[in-house]
């Protein structure tokens, strides 16, 4: 299936209970239904907490109501520690990793974006050590595989999304977008979304008037009839209703392009 996030690869990250690097690869595949068990303290939630900064989410925006203080910082303790997600854009073949490091001395992602899928050894030296943000893009191009440069969140977000913007800076993303976006089209908004599945006491009333909120904001046309949704129609219903919109967001999206 295309355009879709494959595996998440945690790479030496925080263990909850120590405090320490793991010192190991972990790995998630979302795909489906995901059932993550084990006891207490062991990071499933800090893992699955991670999955919307694929989408551009912010650790704010993850973290609002959780009352928690810090996310990247914490899951990534060390210039090691690294978290990949690996997506299908077209083909089956044509896999891409976003990793992701926290910034040294801020509690901020940065993220790289490689042509190729997910392998061990493009993180560990030839000691089988893990090496660090500087370390891995060095390995991967002198293994003939393009690394983009470093990406803030804001950038990233432009590329992984397709985001559109007349800047000089929104015109050398859209060239990455290109190359690295999740979709043929624009997905703007799709963060906001991707962050507030992770709310731990949301329901499905909620979710379904986020989509429409997020939906309606960005068609323009807030209050029209085509911008709205009954509030008391099922999942079916809301999931006919975005396919419906779907073929004439991307004729806009086309338009603006």
């Amino acid at each position: 299936m295309p355009h879709q996030l494959k595996r998440i690869i945690a790479v030496n990250i925080r263990v909850a209970k120590t405090g320490q690097p793991s010192q190991l690869f972990a790995q998630l595949d979302p795909r489906g239904g995901v059932l993550a068990v084990g006891v207490n303290g062991v990071g499933k939630t800090t893992f699955l907490r991670t999955i919307p900064l694929f989408y551009g989410a912010t650790p704010q925006q993850i973290l609002k109501g959780s009352h928690k203080g810090s996310m990247i910082t914490y899951t990534l303790p060390d210039l090691t520690s690294a978290i990949v997600f690996e997506y299908e854009r077209t083909t089956a073949e044509d896999l891409r990793c976003t990793v992701m490091y926290c910034r040294p001395g801020e509690d901020e992602p940065v993220f790289h974006i490689m042509r190729s899928g997910f392998d061990e050894k493009f993180f560990l030296n030839d000691s089988d050590e893990f090496l660090t943000r500087e370390g891995f893009k060095d390995r991967a191009e002198a293994m003939k595989v393009y690394v983009t440069p470093m990406l803030r969140m804001h950038q990233y977000r432009a590329v992984i999304l397709n985001e559109r913007s007349m800047t000089k800076e929104g015109r050398e993303l859209r060239n990455l977008a290109l190359e690295h976006s999740l979709g043929p089209s624009s997905l703007h908004n799709l963060q906001q979304i991707a962050a507030a599945m992770t709310t731990e006491k949301i329901n499905f009333n909620d979710l379904k008037n986020i989509v429409v909120d997020r939906i309606t904001e960005d068609s323009g046309v807030s209050g029209s009839k085509d911008a709205s949704i009954s509030h008391r129609q099922n999942r079916e219903d809301l999931k006919s209703w975005l396919d419906a919109r779907q073929p004439r967001a991307m004729q806009r999206s086309c338009a603006k392009s």
